[in-house]
């Protein structure tokens, strides 16, 4: 794919999928309020638990690049992720939205609390006066998802399906993890 003009940006299509995605493994997302002390998970206005769409698309992207274009992304590739090099003269802003994932069975179950320690990973044993407690969510919950890519008239739509395709196959892959 070459470099597009000005005439190829119009965007004339998009492509949307709208589905449910359900947490097979206790989920926790801390909120980033603090790094070593009492970890909170990340909670919509309404108290309810929700997946930040840049902690998904951040691991969606890193699983791509690892499993697809492990020295560098085609074209095509890097016009649907947007450039990430900003070193780069022609960078692109991505093609591809994720929307954050909404929790809408937040009743389902409720926020838990369980005991850690902060461990010295030069001796293997836990620091002194290290113990904190985290907040997640137990497995089952089921959120709204939906990813959109915009099609503009330079691009091959079957090339921009087929990156699509990979990245729902990430989406379902056993070892697929975020948080």
């Amino acid at each position: 794919m070459n470099s597009y003009t000005r005439s190829q940006d119009a965007i004339i299509g998009k492509l949307i999928l709208r589905c449910k995605v359900r947490t097979t493994a206790p989920l926790l997302i801390g909120d980033g309020r603090t790094q070593y002390a009492d970890k909170d998970c990340v909670k919509w206005v309404d108290g309810s638990p929700y997946i930040p769409a840049s902690s998904l698309t951040g691991v969606l992207r890193s699983w791509y690049k690892d499993l697809y274009a492990k020295d560098n992304l085609s074209a095509e590739e890097e016009y649907f992720w947007g450039s990430d090099n900003t070193k780069k003269i022609n960078t692109v802003q991505s093609h591809f939205v994720l929307d954050d994932l909404r929790c809408r069975d937040a009743s389902a179950s409720s926020f838990h609390i369980r005991d850690g320690v902060a461990i010295d990973y030069r001796t293997g044993i836990a620091k002194d006066k290290s113990k904190y407690d985290y907040e997640l969510r137990e497995p089952g919950d089921t959120f709204d998802f939906q990813m959109e890519a915009s099609i503009r008239k330079g691009m091959k739509i079957e090339k921009i399906k087929t990156i699509l395709s990979k990245v729902l196959g990430i989406l379902q892959h056993k070892l697929f993890r975020i948080g």
